[in-house]
């Protein structure tokens, strides 16, 4: 279809580059983050032990604080691979991919290392991270998540530490109490970026309907001369249209009607003639008026006979139309002109023009074709 006009934006639809894009990193993150820690486990490892604070076998060390753990995270890793596969056709899903991930790396770190209270502060980091995705359901469901990784840690402290630790219950109360107070942020700023996106998206559909109103002829609802030459020019240059034709329409004596009914009376044979070239031309028909009395129609899918046709309907009709200012029949010259190789635009136009003009001198209410 030629000349259409632009379709709403789905605002999801138009984030969805973003939110690839955003996936994309943060899924790199998580790799980064488990090598990163694999690095600093190894680099403590010799730190401690040159120290002789290695309290422990050093096989159990290792297999506790590096061999568990990153075989843990690998695993997750894997699944994470998994997941953007099986949920590649499905984008909503998809976003919680990495995050989900993000947030099972963090229970590994603080599971193994619950003797540090501050790990317990980890789980904020997925839960800002949220923002990026506008989505108040994926916050809630990773804070329900780090909510679930602090009681697994705190248990795994219970279960493992060796000595009673009394501030493990004020420490895991704190914890808690950052990871939703960090949840109440997140949502405030999803709160904030829905809004001036819906304002962005709101301007950019106002600006996307006034260009469009800038292309049409405030008159007759038609494309105006500079649309329609714009819309033509794109079409050719195409090169792939074979049957594209155009028409000029010019209203026969449209001046006298003026001179003699007044302007008011113009603009009704103007709109009339508008209106049943719009009633009578399909999708694959462009009409546009250049001004005055001259109007266009581009034609890219038939032959000469179908579009000849069609010139005639509107021809008749228009003839046959009466006014109550007059019982005068007003009538309009036509030509039609098929683009031939080698025509641009400028070309086409003064062609179907002067045919327009040769059905003028022939006694006018004519269609002559170039």
């Amino acid at each position: 279809m030629i000349g259409a006009s632009p379709d709403v934006i789905d605002k999801e639809e138009a984030f969805q580059d973003t939110y690839r894009k955003w996936r994309a990193l943060i899924f790199k993150a998580d790799i980064i983050s488990v090598i990163a820690v694999f690095i600093v486990e190894i680099v403590m490892f010799f730190l401690l032990r040159s120290h002789g604070l290695i309290f422990q076998p050093i096989p159990v060390y290792l297999t506790r604080f590096l061999i568990l753990p990153t075989i843990v995270n690998i695993t997750l890793l894997t699944i994470g691979f998994i997941g953007i596969e099986r949920y590649k056709d499905n984008p909503y899903l998809l976003n919680y991919v990495p995050i989900v991930l993000m947030t099972l790396l963090c229970i590994v770190v603080s599971c193994t290392h619950y003797v540090f209270a501050v790990t317990l502060a980890v789980y904020t980091i997925p839960v800002f991270v949220t923002i990026i995705f506008s989505d108040r359901k994926m916050t809630r469901f990773i804070t329900f998540i780090g909510v679930v990784g602090i009681a697994v840690s705190s248990l795994v402290n219970v279960l493992l530490s060796t000595s009673e630790d009394s501030y493990l219950i004020p420490e895991s109360i704190v914890a808690l109490s950052i990871l939703l107070t960090a949840h109440k942020f997140s949502q405030i700023l999803i709160d904030y970026q829905k809004e001036k996106n819906d304002a962005l998206a709101e301007g950019y559909q106002e600006q996307l309907r006034m260009k469009e109103l800038l292309n049409y002829d405030q008159k007759t609802g038609i494309y105006g001369s500079t649309a329609f030459s714009n819309s033509l020019s794109r079409t050719i240059d195409r090169g792939s249209l074979d049957n594209l034709a155009l028409a000029f329409l010019d209203i026969d004596d449209f001046k006298y009607v003026n001179d003699t009914y007044g302007h008011t009376a113009g603009d009704e044979v103007l709109m009339c003639l508008a209106a049943m070239i719009k009633e009578i031309c399909g999708r694959d028909q462009l009409p546009g008026r250049f001004g005055g009395d001259e109007f266009a129609i581009l034609f890219t899918e038939g032959n000469l006979e179908s579009y000849y046709s069609l010139l005639e309907q509107i021809q008749k009709k228009f003839q046959q139309q009466t006014y109550g200012f007059s019982k005068q029949k007003i009538t309009v010259s036509i030509g039609l002109a098929m683009l031939r190789q080698g025509w641009d635009a400028e070309k086409i136009l003064q062609k179907a023009d002067e045919a327009m003009y040769q059905s003028k001198e022939n006694g006018k209410n004519q269609i002559t074709v170039f």
